[in-house]
This record gives C-alpha cells, structure tokens and sequence, in this order.
C-alpha cells in the first residue's frame, strides 16, 4: 500500500490543490473512524504518505484551537469599534497618521514588498535581494526603537 508507506525524504509542503482536496477529503469520509479516514485520504493524495496526512490534520487542528480565542475576542468587541489606525479604501494603513521615522519605515518596507511581489511576478527574482536586506533593515530599526 503506497498510503502507508513511509518516505522520509517527501517535504511537508503542501500545495493549494493538495489543501483543498485534504479538506474536501476529511468532509467525505468525516464518518470513517479517523486512522481509516487518514488512510483513504492518503490513497487519494498521489505525493502523500498517511504520516504526511496526519501531520497536516493535527497542524490544522491546532492552527484552528490557537485561532478560536482570537475570534472569540473578535466577537466580543463592540460592533462600532473603530480600527486603532485611520486606513484607506482597501483596507491599507495610512502609514503618515504613524509618523515620525517609524511611519516612514514602515511605509518604505510596504512599498518594498510591494516591489517584491511585482518582482516575482515578472521573474526578476534576483532583484529582490537588496529589497529583502532593507526590509530587514527597517524591521530592525523599528525593533530596536523600543528596546
């Protein structure tokens, strides 16, 4: 059986595709007791081995009991608070109402990663490793402003 066999060179990464087939996966066989369900899932996924099936399934669990008492605090807030930062139509912070060389900074390193992005995707890779240094460079500063 290709589902239980262990390989431990396959990587952890999980595609998008991947992803949404697990999920859709778990919905399909919610009924099956879990290590059938982690083995059939397996069978489905081509570059999957049932370790890899169920260490994504117990990430996913514990992602979702970490972020269970953010959205309850989320929940719990009243429904006319206001955002801590003034931001634009898309949901972007002004980084000016910051101000000071900390609003700088930051308004640099999105304008940085904003490039990146760009970068990427016109292969331009190679460009992106003086941007990523000054990003760095930013975050520190910024860190090291209120040490």
């Amino acid at each position: 059986m290709a589902a239980l066999k262990h390989n431990a060179y396959l990587n952890n990464h999980w595609t998008p595709d991947e992803q949404s087939a697990l999920e859709a996966l778990l919905v399909k066989y919610s009924t099956d007791n879990e290590m059938h369900r982690y083995a059939k899932i397996a069978m489905h996924l081509k570059d999957k081995c049932l370790r890899d099936v169920i260490l994504r399934c117990r990430w996913m669990s514990e992602k979702l009991t970490d972020l269970m008492p953010k959205l309850t605090n989320y929940a719990s807030a009243p429904p006319n608070a206001q955002a801590i930062l003034p931001m634009d139509s898309n949901g972007e912070i002004f980084y000016q109402a910051i101000g000071g060389p900390t609003g700088m900074l930051l308004e640099q390193n999105a304008q940085a990663l904003d490039q990146i992005s760009a970068n990427f995707a016109a292969c331009q890779i190679q460009e992106n490793i003086n941007l990523l240094w000054q990003t760095q460079s930013n975050i520190f500063n910024v860190i090291n402003k209120y040490d």
